[in-house]
């Protein structure tokens, strides 16, 4: 199933690049070229999908061990943001915002270096 480019409006972003686009690294449109990310709403959304996962598996093996449906059945619910996330719509981004992103991500992957460096000189 494609993504509609919200651009264009074409049926082109695989399932594979929306997963993966966001601000700093879009997908781009086969037929218009335009960059796509994910709404802004989305980061919300694949942290709510991570921790929905981790409690469907874990009420999925509670459901098991305690023979009962009614658990497995509010799993199933806990794995309701996969389905969220797929309705959220994509946007247009500028090369401005990806660039002002990339930025930002290489920003706090400095300070998480530093402080990494940091502890691990103190233990030294």
């Amino acid at each position: 199933m494609m993504a509609a480019c919200p651009y264009c409006e074409r049926p082109t972003i695989s399932r594979w690049q929306r997963q993966f686009a966001s601000t700093a690294f879009p997908a781009t449109c086969s037929y218009c070229h335009s960059l796509v990310a994910e709404h802004p709403r989305v980061l919300f959304a694949v942290a709510t999908t991570i921790l929905g996962q981790i409690v469907f598996a874990g009420a999925a093996i509670a459901a098991l061990i305690m023979r009962s449906w009614f658990v497995f059945a509010g799993s199933l619910l806990a794995g309701w943001s996969v389905i969220a996330w797929w309705r959220e719509p994509l946007v247009v981004v500028t090369e401005e915002q990806v660039l002002r992103s990339r930025v930002m991500l290489g920003m706090i992957a400095a300070v998480l270096v530093a402080f990494a460096f940091l502890i691990h000189s103190d233990s030294l």
